[in-house]
């Protein structure tokens, strides 16, 4: 997603995902894990939909639907000021 925006990859990104599958999202909900992921994507600020709901287009530059090993996520980034 970072090559389709031409961000470059010290670029820092907003990040928020959606996870369709309730038992993977509630591994992934642990501070720790958050932490990691941002420090990885280089995120400012990550975190993940309330409710299953999807990342709002409207504040996100882009908003994909990836399959991640048979799990489904709606993910939206944009760079970050």
């Amino acid at each position: 997603m970072r090559k389709q925006l031409d961000l470059a990859v010290e670029d820092n990104i907003n990040v928020e995902a959606s996870v369709s599958d309730k038992r993977v999202l509630a591994l992934l909900m642990d501070n720790a894990t958050i932490a990691m992921i941002a420090d990885e994507v280089r995120a400012k600020v990550f975190g993940f939909s309330k409710d299953g709901s999807s990342p709002d287009p409207s504040k996100y530059t882009s908003v994909k639907e990836w399959d991640v090993e048979g799990v489904a996520m709606r993910i939206g980034i944009g760079k970050a000021e």
